[in-house]
């Protein structure tokens, strides 16, 4: 875990998600607000794989998950 950060999501609304990672900079934006800048070295060597996490009493529904890799 690099950050974390308590909010309250309503099950009743649609909320977006994004992740930006430049090198070892990422930017996580909830909603269109940033959220959490944090740098993580512990995984060095080529980008390309990406992994969603949730805790075991949530129910989330992603409605798609779209992947960009910008050079």
């Amino acid at each position: 875990m690099i950050g974390s950060m308590d909010i309250n999501v309503s099950g009743e609304a649609r909320h977006t998600l994004a992740v930006s990672a430049n090198g070892d900079r990422f930017t996580v934006i909830f909603d269109g607000k940033e959220l959490i800048v944090a740098t993580n070295r512990r995984f060095p060597g080529p980008p390309g794989k990406i992994g969603l996490w949730i805790q075991a009493d949530s129910t989330p529904l992603f409605e798609s998950l779209a992947v960009s890799i910008i050079h």
